[in-house]
């Protein structure tokens, strides 16, 4: 980042990133060398802060961005965004994927109830075996409870879970490092949301140029690639 600084002039830098790439180990290595950042929390951990009592879903019946603190991310600002369109694709989204295990689920309840089933009077092991497959398959088994014992396969939906993970559609949380006298809250939005620019010359390169990974092993050859792919972009 010196190095940076000096070649270029620049005083101030903010490294903007998605969730995979700032870890709590480079979030630390960017603090130390004076270098700002913008991500965003994962799911798990937004559903953390909601828990806590840190995020207030009221704070949206008026407005649809807010910034909250939480002792979780020591020094750091986390602004709140709800996306109302987001929330009622996820919410779409979310009912195709229960349906879809649904009928699946049931596919195994008539193996195993019907007179003909392949799985009737097998033991729970087995029966067991088949609804996993069934279960994992679209990524919701956490929203279904399973009743298995020997001969008898039965399911509910968890709706409990369900409205918790509802509650939170269309929400997301962003952290950053930088103070509001340097961004906004607002401006800490749109800096992230820039992401995608990046993200759509990835896929450009990638998937119109057809440019896939070639592995270097010498600096020179690994900048040249890199120079060949802008150019090319």
């Amino acid at each position: 980042m010196a190095g940076v600084r000096q070649r270029f002039g620049i005083e101030q830098i903010v490294f903007i990133a998605d969730r995979g790439m700032l870890t709590e180990v480079n979030a630390r290595a960017l603090a130390e060398q004076g270098v700002g950042f913008i991500s965003a929390l994962r799911a798990p951990q937004v559903r953390t802060l909601a828990a806590a009592g840190d995020l207030q879903l009221s704070l949206f019946d008026q407005t649809n961005l807010a910034e909250i603190s939480s002792a979780e991310f020591p020094g750091e600002r986390l602004i709140v965004c709800r996306n109302p369109t987001l929330a009622a694709e996820r919410a779409r989204k979310r009912e195709e994927l229960l349906r879809a295990t649904e009928r699946e689920l049931e596919q195994v309840r008539a193996m195993v109830e019907g007179p003909r089933g392949k799985l009737r009077h097998a033991n729970a092991g087995t029966i067991g075996e088949r609804a996993g497959r069934v279960i994992n398959r679209y990524q919701v088994a956490e929203h279904f409870a399973l009743q298995i014992g020997a001969g008898a396969f039965a399911w509910k939906r968890r709706s409990e879970r369900i409205a918790a993970e509802a509650a939170l559609d269309g929400i997301y949380v962003l952290r950053t490092s930088c103070p509001s006298a340097q961004l906004s809250s607002a401006a800490v939005v749109r800096a992230y949301k820039e992401l995608k620019m990046a993200e759509r010359a990835f896929r450009t390169m990638k998937d119109t140029l057809e440019l896939r990974p070639i592995y270097h092993h010498l600096e020179g050859r690994v900048r040249a690639h890199t120079l060949l792919c802008m150019l090319a972009y």
